[in-house]
């Protein structure tokens, strides 16, 4: 069962989430936590944020319901290490100081923006815009672990880090 808990604070400029709040809700509460620092769009059959703070990538060593043996789990860790290595190396040769986070399968990469940029009602246009920027940092490098089901998707989130994986414990 997920229990989804949005906390809102009127602004002058919209809604903004109240993160003090959230983060003391989660400590004493909840036990998995997810953040988005932009508000949403709620009047849209579909919500999708109205702004985009950062960009997301996900590497994962397996997918979540493969099973490996020890010796294969080591191998593609490492390798996934090596991968992840990789990614960022190529992101410092840009300039670009991302924000990592070990994670059960993998590593979180996220790549925060100096502000948030808002979306217009062309939100296809907007995801388009943020696939291809994802597929650009990539820089066309054969990457075997990157999860290309968050490609181009604005609408993620990410785990609190120290907060416990709601699948995992």
């Amino acid at each position: 069962m997920a229990l989804s808990v949005e906390i809102w604070e009127t602004h002058k400029d919209g809604l903004l989430p109240i993160q003090q709040t959230f983060f003391l809700l989660l400590k004493n509460v909840l036990k998995t936590g997810y953040l988005h620092l932009s508000a949403f769009n709620q009047m849209k059959r579909k919500a999708h944020p109205l702004g985009i703070e950062k960009v997301f990538f996900d590497f994962d060593y397996c997918k979540n319901n493969e099973i490996l043996p020890e010796a294969e789990t080591q191998k593609r860790k490492t390798e996934l290490r090596e991968e992840v290595k990789h990614f960022l190396k190529e992101l410092d040769d840009l300039n670009i100081k991302p924000l990592f986070v070990q994670t059960r399968r993998g590593y979180h990469v996220h790549i925060f923006f100096d502000s948030v940029y808002e979306i217009d009602e062309d939100v296809v246009f907007s995801k388009q815009t943020y696939r291809q920027l994802q597929l650009d940092l990539l820089n066309e490098y054969n990457y075997r672990f990157i999860d290309f089901a968050v490609v181009g998707d604005i609408n993620r989130m990410f785990r609190i880090p120290l907060s416990i994986h709601e699948k995992s414990g």
